[in-house]
């Protein structure tokens, strides 16, 4: 009889650590597993048997301690480990991840669930899913994409419908250079209103400058009577040309106070010359400029054949 407990008590040690293997080969089979959590066993000793019970001190005697047999060991539970993993990228911005504690929410049927695993995608009505077709939920978005908190819905993200607009900031070229090409040294140079002597004038005298304003610049043609008034409009066409291409149309409204340093901005910005910040290798600075002695406004391309600027006075 005595064997007989022996051997099932060295039994429960067999089963309980069987078990052990079972969740260790478990969390090794589930290694790549989407938000799996491994788990451990936590053994407990079972109930003793009592051959006899202790008794308490006399006055003259000690107590003695009972004789008791262990019966073996038993699985007290098993826990899972809930500290968080690593997080990999996947590419697709529709799988997520909880960093920390926490549970996604999921529906089905009107039931919620809870889930780590963040590989959700868009089902036929564009909200998101898990793999088993639970829907994630969330707060919704009212029409002003303000957030409504409160009430859990599912998170439905359309595609090609109404989004917040967002600038483009960076943009990406690629393409070869000719290393057997020329090296552009200078940009076009264009003077205007006058020719490379002398530019218009003021009415009154004098040559004009940034300050002046444009229904004050004299005539040539008729000494003594505005070239310009308010309500009259400078227009660029598509006479003037980039590169061998036509320049979109565009128009500048004279009013009493535009000066000529609004049309040599508007000139700037309609013949898309850019302001590298630093003069071209023939030591000429790109842009729109008036020489105040001579008032010349002169126009400084950017260099290479496809900044080259030509304009039909």
């Amino acid at each position: 009889m005595a064997s007989t407990s022996a051997l099932f008590t060295g039994l429960t040690g067999l089963n309980a650590h069987s078990r052990k293997l079972d969740i260790i080969g478990n969390n090794i089979a589930n290694v790549n597993t989407t938000a799996f959590k491994s788990s451990r066993v936590m053994f407990e000793t079972l109930f003793q048997r009592n051959l006899s019970f202790g008794s308490a001190p006399g006055a003259t005697t000690g107590g003695t301690n009972p004789r008791q047999v262990g019966n073996g060991v038993g699985i007290g539970a098993i826990q899972r480990d809930f500290n968080s993993g690593t997080i990999n990228g996947t590419g697709d911005l529709r799988d997520l991840a909880i960093d920390g504690s926490g549970f996604f929410m999921v529906e089905r049927d009107g039931n919620t669930f809870y889930t780590r695993a963040g590989t959700f995608r868009q089902d036929t009505e564009d909200n998101l899913t898990t793999a088993t077709g639970e829907r994630l939920l969330g707060y919704a978005v009212d029409e002003d994409f303000n957030i409504v908190t409160g009430a859990l819905v599912p998170i439905n993200i359309p595609i090609g419908r109404q989004t917040i607009a967002e600038a483009t900031s960076n943009v990406s070229m690629v393409g070869n250079l000719d290393k057997s090409g020329d090296i552009p040294t200078t940009g076009s140079i264009i003077d205007l209103m006058g020719s490379t002597l002398s530019g218009p004038t003021i009415l009154g005298g004098g040559f004009i400058n940034s300050s002046t304003a444009l229904i004050n610049i004299d005539d040539p043609d008729n000494p003594g009577v505005a070239q310009f008034s308010a309500g009259q409009t400078i227009r660029l066409n598509t006479d003037a040309t980039k590169g061998g291409g036509a320049l979109p149309a565009a128009d500048l409204e004279i009013t009493a106070t535009t000066s000529v340093q609004d049309l040599m901005d508007f000139l700037d910005l309609a013949l898309g010359i850019q302001d590298t910040g630093s003069p071209n290798p023939d030591g000429n600075t790109p842009g729109v400029t008036v020489d105040p002695t001579t008032g010349i406004i002169r126009i400084i391309g950017n260099v290479g054949t496809e900044n080259n600027i030509q304009i039909q006075t």
